[in-house]
């Protein structure tokens, strides 16, 4: 047999399956869209390679500008993620550890009583502070992260730092400040110095009030989470200022921005092994998290999800990101290197299913007689 008719009937095959997998993604995800439940942008990549780019409906309702693949949006608490990265680069180098204490960097920010808080029970939510409120975001704008902290947290705990789980923007928040102390830079340069810039992202950066940023999302819910049809009604986002919560959700990016970090997380970029194997480290001690649908991490969450993956349970590496309107989420597959993003402007859509469903498609190929099909 000819060499080069081996090699076509080894990549009509691949070809065939490529165009049967985007089919099926288009299928299933053009359905939540019709639905009313999938405005957006979405991702998918198999192996590190992405095979599957699709946008829906409008960044701009009111001048009907469509979503495309260079549409920025608003990530909210995947903000988490990026400084996890860049707490545990500066512990590489040596300028912080994360089994100190937050006084030990900044010791007049936080009221005595909350002292003896480490870097890491921000880092997985366990530091007993009180949590955040509307008006924070409402009223002001504080750039700088020590000056929200001033402003916000009173002299009192929750519960014994360490002892339990409590989501809390105001912990990712305080190591904004811990992260401004320590390097003696304003947090937003130190992202672009350590991420932004080593990985050429240029459409990643800070969502302020004030500016006008090219090729931004606008923001529209009804907070049906799925249930919700076509015909609902979408109300306008109401005016907030996101960069309050500057290094727990003031990030914007885009979908193919965030598959870049994505990568350079598997490609030793941004994080030697040994930081990567503690920011994967699930936090069992702190209990399986229902609404999380797993185990606290560093930035993220563990998950292991049945009913996906043939053969056996799937361990997702899970950061999900709502504010308003805007809904997103990011499953990492680290062990087969697959990943899901998905961006949303309109708060319709129940990420989980749509998550999940792009995980079941992903890890069931169609059968050789559906490709023949």
């Amino acid at each position: 047999m000819r060499p080069y008719i081996l090699l076509s009937m080894l990549i009509l095959p691949l070809a065939v399956f490529s165009q049967s997998l985007q089919h099926r993604f288009d299928s299933v995800l053009q359905g939540y869209h019709q639905q009313g439940q999938l405005e957006g942008t979405v991702l998918v990549a198999r192996q590190g390679k992405i095979v599957y780019t699709g946008q829906f409906g409008y960044a701009n309702r009111q001048f009907k500008v469509p979503v495309t693949a260079d549409t920025r949006f608003p990530i909210a608490s995947i903000s988490k993620m990026y400084t996890a990265i860049m707490v545990l680069q500066l512990q590489e180098e040596k300028k912080l550890d994360i089994d100190q204490p937050v006084s030990a960097y900044v010791p007049e920010l936080l009221p005595s009583i909350n002292a003896r808080i480490s870097l890491r029970q921000l880092l997985v939510h366990s530091s007993g502070l009180p949590s955040d409120k509307v008006p924070d975001y409402t009223t002001q704008s504080i750039k700088q992260p020590g000056a929200f902290i001033r402003n916000n947290v009173k002299d009192t705990l929750l519960f014994t730092p360490g002892s339990r789980f409590h989501y809390n923007n105001v912990d990712y928040i305080l190591l904004g400040a811990v992260i401004e102390q320590v390097t003696g830079k304003k947090w937003g340069q130190v992202l672009q110095e350590k991420i932004l810039t080593p990985l050429k992202l240029t459409s990643t950066g800070i969502v302020t009030q004030q500016d006008i940023i090219p090729k931004l999302a606008y923001g529209y819910h009804n907070y049906t989470y799925g249930p919700g049809t076509a015909m609902d009604t979408l109300h306008n986002d109401e005016a907030r200022y996101l960069e309050n919560y500057a290094t727990a959700g003031g990030l914007y990016t885009t979908a193919a921005e965030l598959f870049r970090v994505d990568q350079a997380l598997y490609d030793g970029l941004l994080l030697q092994p040994a930081s990567l194997t503690e920011m994967y480290t699930p936090v069992k001690e702190l209990g399986f998290l229902k609404y999380a649908r797993g185990f606290t991490a560093l930035g993220s969450y563990v998950n292991r999800l049945s009913s996906i993956k043939p053969g056996g349970d799937l361990t997702v590496i899970e950061r999900r990101g709502n504010i308003l309107g805007f809904n997103s989420c990011l499953l990492r597959c680290v062990e087969d290197r697959n990943t899901v993003i998905v961006l949303c402007n309109t708060y319709t859509g129940n990420m989980e299913k749509i998550g999940d469903d792009i995980l079941r498609i992903l890890y069931n190929p169609p059968t050789h007689a559906h490709i023949k099909k």
